[in-house]
């Protein structure tokens, strides 16, 4: 999560402004979706609608050649530990475009869209859509955008799996079918009704969301989006084997999930990505194989390029290099491990010492504890309930 945001940031992502899309699908789609042939093909319509919409504003802008760019991050889970596909675009919130052949590629702004504009790339993402299913045979009789399951008959435990987190039940053991135990009070007192904002509309089951956007030198705020769309399907702050409370009660005084471990253990397999799946891609001039693309995106400094380990050591990591786990305390939670605390001097590895005898030489030296802890035996897993 915090890697793929900060090379998004650092070697993805140009300065300029950026919009979030946000996609999410009927009930029926969820878990068809998730196989990845109809996966990227719902991603492709949507990207290509909202880039054609970018294009028509740019020529009413008076730019011909425009080519837009977007990163894709595919998440598949829902908040109640459920099988929930969606979309989150970072999109260039403009084009770039080029005066001569081989000049430098110049961004263009567009303006926020409007409720109906919104509402017109909806439309055009489900009318392709209901296409590509119809040429699949995965529309019902009466036009219901009910997908067959491929996976029925090769494997019929994880197809129960699936279809029980989409429906919110139980996939196995003997309250199979039942749906997932709820804690609750009285019902929750339901705010007044207030009319969704523009950058928001809904048709059909579709959802399509496109208020936040990120100021072009907000770096730091771009970084935190990008960690929202990467993160990981389930928080394990958020399952406790006692009981405990939702952060949001749901408005029919639901306030905790209670699983048995089978259900649990039922309800993380459907939240494993399928083979062959990407959940990142890259779009338009952002793509890998885009000619403008070297023009466009960041560069991280000299001094990194030049292979300078203090600078990696706090400021980032090198070309094709993954982040330590130093990196990674420095960038989500501001915590430099690497500084001293007293002298402020960065620290270096100096040497590895596996040999025991030396070991225990030095831990006597500095009158440190050098025996072994002896292991607890293994325990069973628990019997209990697990709340969420």
């Amino acid at each position: 999560m915090a890697e793929t945001a900060a090379n998004l940031v650092e070697r993805v992502l140009p300065h300029v402004p950026v919009r979030q899309w946000v996609l999410t699908l009927p009930l029926s789609l969820r878990y068809p979706g998730l196989a990845p042939g109809l996966s990227t093909a719902i991603r492709d319509i949507f990207l290509q609608a909202v880039f054609g919409w970018l294009r028509s504003k740019a020529r009413e802008a008076g730019v011909v050649d425009s080519r837009p760019g977007a990163v894709t991050l595919l998440q598949t889970a829902g908040g109640r530990i459920n099988a929930n596909l969606h979309f989150h675009s970072l999109v260039l919130d403009g084009v770039d475009t080029r005066k001569a052949a081989g000049a430098t590629p110049v961004f263009q702004a567009t303006d926020a869209p409007g409720e109906s504009e919104l509402a017109d790339i909806l439309t055009t993402v489900r009318v392709r859509m209901r296409r590509r299913l119809q040429r699949r045979g995965l529309v019902g009789e009466e036009g219901a955008e009910e997908a067959a399951d491929p996976d029925a008959e090769e494997a019929p435990l994880l197809t129960a799996c699936y279809a029980a987190s989409v429906q919110g039940t139980a996939a196995l053991g003997p309250k199979a079918g039942h749906y997932v135990g709820r804690r609750g009070g009285e019902l929750a007192a339901l705010p007044d009704p207030m009319p969704p904002p523009s950058s928001w509309v809904r048709a059909a089951g579709y959802t399509l969301h496109a208020g936040g956007r990120v100021a072009a030198g907000d770096r730091g705020r771009l970084e935190r989006l990008g960690r929202y769309g990467a993160r990981p399907a389930l928080a394990q702050g958020r399952l406790r084997e006692s009981l405990d409370k939702l952060r949001h009660p749901w408005a029919d005084g639901t306030d905790c999930l209670v699983f048995e471990p089978l259900t649990l253990m039922a309800k993380l397999v459907a939240l494993v990505p399928r083979p062959r799946s990407h959940l990142r891609r890259l779009h338009g001039v952002l793509a890998r194989r885009s000619s403008g693309r070297a023009q466009i995106v960041p560069r991280p400094s000299a001094s990194k390029e030049a292979g300078n380990e203090e600078a990696r050591a706090t400021d980032g990591r090198g070309e094709g290099q993954k982040m330590s786990w130093a990196q990674r305390l420095r960038r989500v939670f501001s915590v430099d491990v690497l500084t001293g605390p007293r002298c402020g001097s960065t620290r270096r590895m100096i040497a590895v010492v596996m040999d025991p005898p030396v070991v225990r030489t030095i831990l006597e030296a500095r009158g440190l504890r050098w025996e072994t802890p002896e292991r607890s035996p293994a325990r069973p897993p628990p019997q209990r309930g697990f709340e969420c």
